[in-house]
């Protein structure tokens, strides 16, 4: 901090060399309101920064004849705050947005001084080079980017007669709350691009992605790119090695990295679609979970059709190809078809086919259908649930035909076809609503798979480290305060949002460690989706809004389960998984009746 004589005269020195005197007359030029907006227009983020501030901070001293002044790196002013009486007396002096202050213009003043040394400075009264500006006591701090560049100055100034000492701590105080506020800014931006970054991968993610540096360099391939490039490829650059038959696209680009979306070579392409999960794939420590994953590796044994039950994100598909792989059907075709995702006048035609001209728009040569491409193969039906009465009334009828009649078309082709079906939705409920046919239900209720939603598994910490492990981040730990906080969340997207949270988390993260702060979680969700597979009793929903710490969720579950058991000690104790004597010890300590 430098507040001493010697500054101040060196500043009058310079504004000698200037050519200006103490008698030199008022310099009135400003900006004109055109000039003065585009000056505002160059200093946005540090105007709309620093206005709350300066505001807030000036807002108690109004009626001391304080005023706060904002100046652009140049000095010129861009904005004052405070006590208006004085801003008027300022007027006289020009010291008002438009106006600049630099010492060859105004000599030795605090907006001005600070300017020419980079450093705070306090000039009071007399100090002041010009004799017009004696009235004023200044003090200003000069304001720096993120990234250290100078940027501005924050100027306190009040009556000189009102001096008081605190003034330059009350500047140096603001302009470190705005770079403070800028630097905030500034990492919210970039954790802006990396959540881009990660969306932009995630899109991609049944694809070959490879990873190049701001060199141009490859970095990283995951295992479809590898399929395709070769292990060896790392390090390589890009431009050199991409084979000429290879399409790609980039997908993200960065000052730090550049993500690029490969297109498999043909070879390439069959083991990416059809050797793409199997049972070693899935994960579990689990006692549910191994029961479940047991139960699907005796399905894929049999040739009967299976109805995969789970909440959104829960990896039916995953599971899907798993039966496919260890079925007598794994050297055909595994074809997907997601209910939901085709409009209703299209669905037919896309499970059945269609003859060479039959109806406007379509391909000159006719369609196979899913049906005929899976025939001796598996054809996994997702989201059935979702699919129109009339298409179910067609699908019923090849399931029992084991034939399809394309539209358009007088004769029908085989299909033998093992069905897998998915849904989220409540599938005897829809049927007891009358949207979905009871005949097709149990048709595909051959071998009925329900998958663990994430919350009901006890196996999240080890999931989670695999997820990273898979993802290329298994050098990575997960500190015990950012388990707490997976542990406490209900994940309604399942493993699909504990994927994306976990890669997520693994760019922010420092040190070789996750922290809480690198888990970006939504504090409050909506409760997961109902799956059931018939009628059945009474289910606990446990999905309940995040509290801000791990025993504030205990307490909230307990209460929330002892309603739902009426009371019931016994029960609740059992839901919840502990004795009796632990949940009344819960209830004790938390001063609550059980009844």
């Amino acid at each position: 901090m430098v507040v001493n004589s010697l500054v101040v005269q060196e500043a009058h020195q310079r504004s000698k060399s200037f050519g200006l005197t103490p008698e030199t007359p008022l310099f009135r030029e400003k900006l004109l309101s055109y000039e003065l907006k585009h000056t505002l227009d160059e200093n946005y983020e540090l105007y709309h920064t620093a206005r709350p501030i300066l505001e807030k901070i000036l807002s108690p001293l109004h009626a001391s004849g304080t005023i706060a002044i904002l100046a652009d790196k140049e000095g010129t002013i861009l904005y004052t705050t405070g006590s208006l009486d004085f801003m008027k007396k300022t007027d006289r002096v020009c010291l008002q947005p438009g106006a600049n202050w630099r010492e060859d213009k105004r000599g030795t003043n605090a907006i001005g001084t600070a300017l020419a040394l980079a450093k705070p400075v306090r000039i009071h009264g007399d100090e002041h080079y010009l004799q017009l500006h004696g009235f004023l006591t200044c003090s200003a701090c000069p304001i720096f980017s993120p990234s250290g560049e100078f940027i501005g100055v924050v100027d306190i100034s009040a009556p000189a007669k009102r001096e008081t000492q605190q003034a330059l701590a009350l500047a140096i105080l603001a302009a470190e709350s705005i770079e403070n506020r800028l630097l905030w800014q500034e990492s919210q931006k970039q954790q802006a691009g990396i959540i881009e970054e990660i969306r932009a991968v995630s899109s991609q993610s049944q694809k070959g992605l490879v990873s190049l540096n701001r060199d141009g360099e490859i970095i990283f391939l995951n295992s479809q790119a590898k399929l395709i490039c070769g292990d060896l490829s790392v390090g390589k650059q890009w431009n050199s090695f991409t084979p000429s038959n290879l399409e790609h696209k980039t997908i993200f680009r960065s000052e730090r990295r550049t993500w690029v979306s490969l297109s498999d070579l043909p070879n390439a392409k069959q083991i990416s679609q059809d050797l793409k999960f199997s049972f070693q794939d899935l994960y579990s420590n689990c006692p549910k979970v191994t029961e479940v994953i047991q139960l699907a590796q005796k399905a894929a044994s049999t040739d009967m059709p299976v109805l995969l039950l789970g909440e959104s994100g829960t990896g039916k598909e995953l599971v899907a190809q798993s039966i496919h792989r260890s079925s007598q059907r794994a050297e055909h075709k595994f074809i997907a078809i997601n209910c939901s995702a085709i409009p209703e006048s299209l669905i037919e035609s896309e499970l059945f086919g269609y003859a060479k001209g039959s109806f406007t728009g379509a391909n000159k040569e006719g369609s196979p259908g899913k049906f005929s491409q899976a025939h001796q193969g598996t054809l996994f039906l997702d989201e059935i649930g979702d699919m129109p009465l009339r298409a179910q009334a067609a699908l019923l009828r090849v399931i029992q035909e084991k034939r399809v009649l394309p539209l358009g078309s007088k004769e029908t082709l085989p299909a033998n076809t093992r069905i897998v079906a998915a849904t989220h939705r409540d599938l005897w409920k829809e049927v007891q609503e009358g949207r979905f046919r009871q005949d097709l239900y149990f048709r595909l209720k051959g071998i009925v798979v329900r998958l663990i939603p994430l919350r009901e598994r006890s196996d999240l910490i080890g999931l989670a480290k695999d997820i990273l492990k898979q993802g290329g981040f298994g050098d990575l730990t997960i500190s015990l305060d950012a388990q707490k906080r997976i542990l406490a969340h209900t994940w309604p997207g399942n493993i699909r949002e504990l994927q994306n949270t976990m890669l997520q988390a693994a760019f922010f993260s420092q040190g070789g460690e996750i922290l809480p702060d690198s888990l970006h979680l939504e504090e409050f969700q909506e409760g997961p989706d109902t799956v059931s597979d018939g009628p059945k009793g009474k289910e606990i929903n446990v999905s309940l809004p995040l509290p801000k710490d791990f025993e504030s969720l205990e307490r909230e579950l307990t209460l929330r389960t002892l309603e739902d058991t009426e009371g019931n000690v016994t029960r609740a104790a059992e839901k919840l998984g502990i004795g009796r004597n632990t949940l009344y010890r819960r209830l004790q300590k938390w001063n609550l009746n059980s009844h």
